[in-house]
C-alpha cells in the first residue's frame, strides 16, 4: 500500500499520466523523454548532476 501511495503522490507532483508511469515501470519504451526525467527528478528533489553522476551513464554501459 505504501508503494501505491508513493506512486500516486509522484504522479500528482509530476503531472504525468498513469500510462506514462506504466510505460516506464514496465519498460515498454526505453527512450524516455528528457523532460519526463527532469520532471520526475524535480518531484523527488534530485539534482540532474547527482542523478547522472553514476557509472550506469558511462558510454560503455549505454545500450543503443
Amino acid at each position: 500500500m505504501k508503494r501505491e501511495f508513493q506512486n500516486t503522490n509522484l504522479k500528482k507532483k509530476t503531472g504525468l499520466s498513469h500510462a506514462t508511469f506504466q510505460n516506464i515501470f514496465n519498460e515498454v519504451n526505453s527512450d524516455i523523454m528528457f523532460s519526463t526525467i527532469v520532471n520526475i527528478l524535480s518531484a523527488l528533489n534530485i539534482e540532474l548532476k547527482d542523478f547522472f553522476d553514476d557509472e550506469l551513464f558511462s558510454y560503455n554501459n549505454l545500450d543503443f
